[in-house]
């Protein structure tokens, strides 16, 4: 799943609106519908304060993947 769609829809499924996150997270509105809209990814703070509001790990929104192919290891 996309990051942007997972982060919509823990919003979403948290009942909140983009204004509620924004304050809850401390970050611009704006840069709340640039990551939902995927126009950007959140960054390492970003990523934590939108983690730390839905009370989940940034982990836990990041899908992880590891593909191994010729001793190349990708996230």
């Amino acid at each position: 799943m996309e990051l942007s769609k997972k982060i919509k829809e823990l919003r979403n499924r948290k009942g909140i609106s983009q204004e509620d996150l924004s304050e809850g997270s401390g970050l611009r509105l704006r840069t709340i519908q640039r990551i939902e809209n995927g126009e950007t990814e959140p960054r390492n703070d970003s990523l934590k304060r939108l983690a730390a509001t839905f009370d989940v790990s940034p982990e836990e929104i990041i899908d992880w993947k590891i593909i191994e192919d010729n001793n190349i290891v990708t996230l």
